[in-house]
């Protein structure tokens, strides 16, 4: 292995470091770890997931839900709650999240303080949630809020599924960040992860430097 990779002490059973963009094994997906993004290589991801960037987090069932992060629609929030909007700074955009249920909302929040009723974090003080009565409720008596995103639909693999697409050099996955996720130019989003990505050279198995994927763990 490369000397540019040196473990990560927070997370070091699962997560392999490079300065100063994080590349992680898909070992990062496993349990109460983090959510983690997942870029889509130069020429994949097909129809659904070309030139996307999601979140990933791993579901207590024990499969993957993600959420594109760079699909902005023309629908606003309070189209789909008559008569409230989003809090004065928040992006009032609803985002295509994938092709799973896509008439199902699910949101991420940024919070100051405590984390919101039934949902699930993703780290510090960011958290998903598909509660559509909590969404409602932040809209109508809004709490103090760094930043919020509205989706609709999701991504889901089952066990096993994404760690296949993954070795195969399909996608890479990086560390995920509150700046990616709250981004104020997603269109450009993808473009400048994969150009971070690939200016740190990293080399896979079979492909040399600049590979698409990173080296895959066995399991996660």
């Amino acid at each position: 292995m490369s000397r540019r990779f040196t473990p990560l002490i927070r997370l070091a059973r699962l997560f392999l470091s490079i300065a100063p963009l994080l590349l992680l094994t898909p070992s990062a997906l496993a349990g109460e770890e983090p959510g983690v993004l997942l870029v889509a290589a130069p020429g994949h991801g097909g129809p659904n997931f070309s030139e996307t960037v999601l979140l990933l987090k791993r579901h207590a069932r024990g499969g993957t839900l993600g959420v594109i992060l760079n699909r902005p629609t023309a629908i606003r929030v309070d189209e789909l709650f008559p008569g409230v909007k989003p809090p004065t700074g928040l992006a009032a955009q609803v985002y295509a999240g994938g092709p799973a249920e896509p008439e199902q909302v699910v949101f991420l929040v940024r919070t100051r303080s405590h984390a919101p009723r039934n949902a699930l974090p993703v780290f510090d003080n960011v958290f998903l949630a598909h509660d559509r009565q909590l969404l409602s409720d932040i809209l109508r008596h809004p709490v103090p809020l760094m930043g919020m995103r509205v989706f609709r639909g999701h991504a889901r693999w089952e066990h096993g599924e994404l760690e296949t697409a993954i070795a195969q050099g399909e996608w890479y996955l990086v560390e995920a960040d509150a700046d990616a996720l709250f981004e104020d130019d997603p269109g450009s989003l993808w473009q400048r992860l994969v150009a971070r990505v690939e200016k740190q050279g990293v080399s896979v198995p079979g492909q040399g430097r600049g590979g698409t994927a990173v080296p895959a763990a066995a399991r996660w």
